[in-house]
């Protein structure tokens, strides 16, 4: 006959801690099932909010039915841990089986997406919604269940009560999630894969089963005559009545618990990025914290002589915690900026440094509330347990489920409703001061029959804070968080899935605006930026000149679908995943997109671009990929092997994909994975660069036939006016300097890339590697174009109508260019500004009137005339620097420009003026040498000869709006209103952000 767990006090000690030990494997199996339930979720929902709402709102559901479910039958129970043996080896099959449930519904959802249009992507959304939970249910009711059977088991040995016993099982259990979370976002994803790391979970179940049904055997069952447990304190009367508002305490704890989870998550983005290792350490800090608050609640719980109050205490500091966070964070931040200075974004990269600051950080803005979270929970426990005693399952599962339940509907609450309508600020401070009162109230109920004056002091401490909530300014994080440094806050706007903010950059001659996505920049009107979005816009129709319809993932500022329209394609489709982004742009950026033209051209579709690729049946001639940085959560998904097999399979005959691929703030294996994986998936395949107007990023084109690019067409294109102003501002006029872009094709790619690991969705590489810290210089992109950029894109083309004379010509211009645009890349990766001057005008001996080189020119002598300026550069260095170049070449003008910049710094004026004439008159083509002038002649009130400098700048750069508002200011010195008005006018078209023109024109023309 099986012993009797009561009847054996000797071994009690060491039975509860086998049971700790099986539930803290428990707990480590559950978390990792939950992150790999998510990441399931994400590949068939898409990489959006609902995604994550559903799995947290299923999962946490689940659990509370299950432990509400089992609570009512676990006091009946005689063999507890045979069954628990049972349920987790039925969770275990269940968790397997979920992905092959998952991929039934996949096609269903494809089936309602193409067979009902009209559904939208909202529509499909709710089908979404309602069936992906009930695959979740099985499983997470399953792990649910299991927490009261062990319950019913623990207190038949706990003397000391219900808090105490569950209590610290509870907090075994969470220091499993905590392993199980850690472990998943850190280790075992990135080495067994998803679903590697889903068999493993299983298979720490079954030896979870193995091990309770050996210790049944021991210790099962258990007597239904145990005799009860003796509860020392007496309980009074009223606290009948009260339980009803303990219970709704326990509710909205569970909301507010996991609404400041939420907030964390959104809002520390903003600060440390939006990377895949700040969410795991995030969650991780969470978990710890709440396994060293249950572990405290639990020795507080029989100390308490009313665990009710002192639930309700650890209720009103957890809402005094949430209505200090946003000062917290801005705390943070300041001291985060100040320790990194200018150097503030690359600090917060990927790699072990950086994980170390974001653990630090969660540390320290977490890890107190999740302590006073965890605290909660066994008082709560504690307290019911006095109105019902002997009666620990059914306990346990109404106060689990009834916290759950309050955690499901309060991060639905939370994430659809507080933060899009609210923002992050005011919702964490709404939270916390709905913890506040809901503390109070139950401290109230407590006090009932008791002083006056202690029922009032809770009544006043709670309006007192509530008061102080509202007296912050409500702009709190906005201005001291969004606006980083040398940035300035223009706007901000919540959505669901992301916060977007626009900023114009401070110390920039156009005042150039730049668009983020939760703290990430990721397009802008700035003259190097705009190249990407305008590679993307221009590249596909020119490589395809006949294509008739276009993809393009992501909107950005939106310059890519302007670019698009002037091609006159005739379909234009545009998957964006945030509408507040598209509300931004066109607001903001409106100079350089379609602004309220957009939807006559492109149909915006607001969805996970993945997702959409996946469930719709249209094919695209062109498919053009502006996703973010590979590691980047968000946009991860759109860099796999899966994701690239889907743009293939969407592809018409001849069509072509396009991805932009960062080659700057990345590291080496996570580069080299994407373009290995690319290489897998298309047959043919070429890199290009914007070298004539280059910015840090690569453009993989894949096609599943030959690429073959004719000519003929490609000018053709080029003829047509739109096109032609839109390539202007590339530094493209001709045939021969679109393809100096061209890189390099399959073959030479080949000779690059020796190894790499694939990125899948099974194994995400890219996301989850964390080897070595991201390369921040240009050297990942120097070493790349080493190896991989050949003159071999004359075996691309065809010469269709062309004569053996006429393709010898373009062949010999081609490659009379290739050294200029090699000097326009040796330049780009140059870090010395002097040395890429040096580069650049070399270049410019042979092609004095190359305008890329000239606009390179240009942008460098602009960052060393600010930085002589601002003192940031000796002016006896500039001097020595000048002196050294003039002792090579004599005739160098720019030199003589560099040493007039010293000599203003030094208030030398006379020697300037000289310097100055003597740079205009070696390098009549330099623009910043009449620019320079002009402003020296201002100053001496020389405005006649003022005007005619800055009009000499004006010919050689015609799209520089700087240069228009400074004629436009001589113009008005001289008294010449009209002519100013004029400048001042095509200062603003060129760039509607030119805040000083603008001023000028509100102010009368007055300079």
């Amino acid at each position: 006959m099986p012993v009797r767990a009561h009847e054996y006090p000797v071994d009690r000690h060491r039975t509860i801690r086998l049971i700790w030990l099986i539930y803290l494997g428990s707990g480590f199996c559950s978390l990792i099932d939950e992150v790999v339930f998510g990441r399931l979720l994400k590949l068939t929902l898409g990489n959006t909010t609902y995604a994550n709402s559903i799995l947290v709102s299923t999962f946490m559901g689940g659990l509370a039915l299950g432990a509400f479910l089992m609570g009512r039958k676990a006091d009946r129970v005689q063999r507890p841990l045979r069954l628990y043996a049972l349920l987790e080896c039925a969770a275990a099959i269940s968790a397997l089986a979920f992905p092959l449930a998952l991929r039934q519904t996949d096609d269903l959802y494809r089936w309602v997406f193409i067979h009902f249009p009209s559904l939208s992507s909202s529509g499909l959304l709710w089908v979404q919604v309602l069936i992906s939970p009930v695959l979740l249910l099985v499983p997470t009711m399953l792990m649910g269940s299991t927490m009261p059977l062990l319950a019913r088991f623990v207190t038949a040995f706990e003397k000391q009560g219900i808090g105490p016993g569950v209590g610290r099982l509870y907090a075994v259990n969470m220091l499993g999630a905590v392993a199980g979370c850690a472990s998943a976002g850190f280790l075992w994803i990135s080495v067994f894969g998803v679903m590697g790391t889903l068999y493993l979970a299983a298979a720490v179940n079954l030896l979870i089963a193995a091990a309770s049904w050996r210790l049944s055997l021991l210790h099962d069952p258990i007597s239904p005559e145990a005799p009860p447990r003796v509860v020392p304190v007496i309980v009074p009367k009223v606290w009948t009545s009260g339980r009803f508002i303990l219970l709704l305490a326990v509710f909205c704890s569970g909301w507010v618990s996991i609404g400041y989870e939420l907030i964390w998550m959104r809002s520390i983005v903003f600060v440390l990025g939006n990377f895949t290792y700040v969410f795991s350490t995030v969650l991780t800090v969470y978990l710890m914290g709440n396994v060293i608050g249950v572990w405290i609640g639990s020795r507080l719980s029989v100390r308490f002589n009313s665990p009710a109050l002192g639930f309700a205490g650890s209720l009103i500091l957890l809402g005094v915690m949430g209505l200090n966070y946003p000062t917290l964070l801005t705390i943070a931040t300041s001291v985060l900026k100040k320790i990194a200075g200018p150097d503030f974004d690359g600090m917060m990269e990927l790699g072990y440094g950086a994980t170390a600051v974001f653990l630090c950080l969660s540390i320290f803005l977490f890890i107190l509330p999740s302590i006073l979270m965890g605290i909660g929970f066994p008082l709560a426990l504690q307290a019911f347990d006095r109105h019902r005693p002997n009666a620990a399952g059914r306990v346990t599962g109404l106060v689990y489920g009834v916290n759950t339940v309050g955690a499901v509907l309060g991060g639905v609450l939370t994430v659809f409703l507080l933060m899009p309508l609210m923002g992050v600020q005011r919702a964490v401070v709404v939270l916390g001061i709905f913890a506040v009162w809901t503390g109070t109230l139950t401290a109230q109920s407590v006090f009932s029959g008791r002083s006056f004056g202690m029922r009032s002091a809770s009544l006043a401490v709670a309006a007192a804070l509530t008061i102080m909530a509202f007296n912050v300014p409500p702009d709190l994080m906005a201005g001291r968080i969004f606006t980083s440094q040398g940035r300035n806050l223009m706007a901000f706007k919540e959505g669901i899935t992301t916060t977007v903010t626009v900023h114009e950059v401070r110390g920039t001659d156009d005042h150039e605006r730049l668009l983020s996505t939760s703290g990430t920049g990721i397009a802008g009107d700035g003259d190097d930026i705009r190249s990407a979005q305008k590679t993307l816009g221009h590249l596909g129709p020119l490589l395809h000149p006949t294509a008739k319809s276009v993809l393009s993932v992501g909107f950005g500022a939106g310059e890519t679908t302007e670019c698009l329209v002037r091609h006159d394609i005739r379909s234009i489709d545009c998957v964006e995943i945030a509408p507040e982004l598209v509300d931004l742009a066109l607001r903001f950026f409106n100079h350089i997109n379609l602004g309220p033209k957009l939807h006559e051209h492109v149909r915006m579709i607001y969805m996970d671009a993945k997702n959409y690729l996946h469930l719709t049946d249209r094919r695209y001639d062109l498919i053009l990929n502006d996703a973010d940085a590979p590691h980047n959560p968000g946009s991860a998904a759109l860099f796999t092997r899966e994701h690239f097999k889907n743009a293939r399979e969407h592809l018409n005959p001849g069509g072509l994909f396009i991805t932009k691929l960062h080659v700057n703030h990345i590291t080496r294996p996570a580069f080299n994975s994407v373009l290995g994986t690319f290489l897998e998936v298309f047959p043919h395949v070429t890199v290009w660069f914007p070298v004539s107007k280059p910015y840090m990023m690569v453009y993989l084109v894949g096609s599943v036939r030959p690429q073959r690019f004719d000519i003929g067409k490609i000018r053709e294109v080029m003829a047509s006016d739109r096109v032609a102003e839109s390539l202007f501002h590339m530094n493209v006029r001709t045939d021969t300097d679109f393809f100096s872009w061209y890189v390099g094709d399959r073959q030479d790619i080949r000779d690059y890339l020796t190894s790499y690991r694939p990125n899948s969705d099974n194994c995400p590489f890219v996301e989850f590697y964390l080897g070595q810290e991201i390369v921040s210089d240009k050297s990942l992109l120097n070493e790349f174009m080493g190896k991989v950029r050949k003159h071999t894109a004359a075996g691309h083309i065809e010469w269709n109508g062309m004569g053996e004379a006429e393709i010898q010509e373009w062949q010999t211009t081609s490659q009379d260019l290739y050294p200029i645009s090699s000097a326009l890349l040796a330049a780009h990766t140059e870090r010395n500004l002097i040395l890429r001057l040096q580069l650049i005008l070399a270049a410019l001996k042979q092609k004095p009137l190359n305008r890329a080189l000239r606009d390179q020119e240009d942008k460098i002598l602009g960052i060393l005339r600010m930085n002589i300026h601002a003192g940031r550069i000796d002016p006896a260095a500039v001097h020595s620097v000048a002196d050294t170049m003039l002792s090579d070449d004599p005739q160098n003008g720019v030199a003589w420009l560099l040493k007039s910049w010293a000599f203003k710094k030094t208030k030398e004026n006379d020697q300037s003026m000289e310097a100055g004439l003597r740079a205009i008159g070696l390098s009549p083509l330099t623009a910043a040498a009449f620019e320079s002038l002009g402003t020296l002649l201002i100053e001496k009130k020389e405005y006649r000869p003022a005007v005619y400098r800055f009009q000499q700048a004006v010919v050689l750069k015609p799209d520089a709006a700087r240069l228009h508002y400074l004629l436009g200011s001589a113009y008005g010195f001289n008294g010449n209103l009209k002519d100013a008005f004029t400048a001042f006018c095509e200062a603003l078209r060129i760039n509607p952000n030119n805040r000083p023109a603008r001023m000028a024109l509100s102010s009368g023309f007055s300079p």
